[in-house]
């Protein structure tokens, strides 16, 4: 398991250096050797659902939020997957999960923003996306 840990943690930093074949294999190796990993489950999903395969993405992000459903992130990402796939309920249901975890998460706050317009739930949307100006007004700034 300890092993598995080196796996997953070199496959999420491949991924945000978007190196997607290294990232890949190593998340499925840490999968393999401990299947309970949650952490190379979720990134392995999140890697997935930035490739835009929504469907692999949901099984791997569903597996680890069924081992550890107290992570925002692997929440947050499995409603992006559920809300790629038009289930937007779903994935309303998710985000909120992942807020009730860190209800400072803006991601979750982003997403469910998102999330609602697709639903067109406006004023919904307009309230998430003004919680999350709130918690990270940088990420809404434009450069002069």
């Amino acid at each position: 398991p300890a092993v598995a840990w080196v796996y997953a943690w070199r496959g999420a930093v491949s991924r945000r250096e978007s190196r997607w074949t290294q990232a890949r294999a190593d998340l499925e190796r840490a999968g393999a050797l401990d299947p309970s990993c949650f952490w190379a489950r979720a990134w392995a999903g999140e890697l997935l659902l930035a490739q835009e395969d929504a469907p692999r993405a949901l099984v791997e992000l569903a597996a680890s939020v069924k081992v550890y459903p107290a992570w925002a992130d692997s929440q947050c990402w499995l409603g992006r997957a559920l809300c790629a796939e038009g289930r937007c309920a779903e994935a309303q249901a998710a985000f909120q999960a992942a807020l009730k975890v860190d209800p400072l998460h803006v991601w979750s706050w982003i997403a469910s923003g998102l999330c609602s317009e697709r639903r067109g739930r406006a004023a919904a949307a307009k309230r998430a996306f003004e919680r999350a100006r709130r918690l990270a007004p940088g990420l809404f700034s434009v450069p002069a």
